[in-house]
């Protein structure tokens, strides 16, 4: 099944994120996946991280940029000109079933399929070899890649994580349309030899469909993403509606994130 697109700012985007994986872990959906972007520039970060320890917040607000937590890990991401996707299944799903490193590999396979059919030389990093800048001390995502994580070139396009609860199953993560993590930098509280070499890193290290394949359709790709997804899911296709009950779970779990980004403004 999947969820219609949309745009959502960020305590949206990772309430309603979190808020289908809670769904399966209840046994409410099987398999569901949607891609959506976002409303105004966003710096999620991961479900450990201390945000007031990590970024100036305030001048985060004062840009207008939004800050939210992630219901998985790692570290932070600016999200702006991007495709970002979500696919959640129950614990009776194969996703679920398998240790993280396989379905890390099965949801890239996907994700690679996608791009090659839209021009996109993508393929995954080697399995048992991080790559550079992955010991950096408060790296931002996209200035290190990990395991399985999709490259073009040895340069990082897709951040991704994952999160299991209840035996269930997320994935969500940023396909760069554009390379803005730069702007990241400017809000984070890192020592300045160490942010000069992520400024390396994220301008070496990363890409975007903009320079790989100037003029991508992005809704094509968004279609071939949803295709190998359903496919993956073996369910039948169709939309997944969150209204009633739902939606109103749904507008909880927002009100909680903004609370929780008020919260961290309030002890910065």
């Amino acid at each position: 099944m999947f969820v219609a697109p949309m745009s959502g700012d960020g305590a949206f985007n990772m309430a309603l994120d979190g808020h289908l994986l809670r769904l399966a872990a209840e046994g409410r959906t099987g398999f569901a996946f949607r891609v959506y972007s976002w409303s105004r520039a966003c710096v999620s970060f991961g479900r450990m991280q201390k945000p007031p320890a990590e970024a100036d917040l305030a001048a985060l607000a004062a840009a207008g940029v939004d800050t939210v937590r992630r219901p998985t890990g790692g570290r932070a991401v600016w999200h702006e000109g991007e495709i970002t996707y979500c696919v959640v299944a129950g614990a009776a799903h194969s996703l679920s079933r398998v240790p993280i490193s396989e379905s890390l590999s099965i949801t890239a396979s996907v994700i690679v399929n996608a791009l090659r059919s839209n021009g996109v030389a993508a393929t995954t990093c080697p399995a048992d070899r991080p790559g550079p800048g992955h010991s950096l001390r408060g790296n931002p995502c996209f200035s290190s890649h990990g395991r399985s994580e999709i490259v073009v070139d040895g340069r990082k396009l897709v951040g991704s994580a994952q999160a299991r609860s209840g035996g269930a199953f997320l994935e969500h993560g940023s396909i760069l349309l554009r390379n803005d993590q730069l702007k990241l930098l400017g809000f984070l509280r890192t020592p300045s030899g160490e942010r000069m070499a992520m400024e390396g890193l994220l301008a070496r290290g990363a890409c975007c469909l903009d320079d790989l394949a100037p003029g991508l359709d992005a809704g094509k790709l968004e279609s071939d993403l949803m295709a190998g997804f359903e496919a993956l899911g073996g369910c039948p296709s169709g939309e997944f509606a969150i209204d009633g009950p739902l939606a109103e779970g749904l507008a909880r779990s927002v009100a909680a994130k903004r609370e929780e980004a008020s919260a961290w403004m309030a002890g910065s």
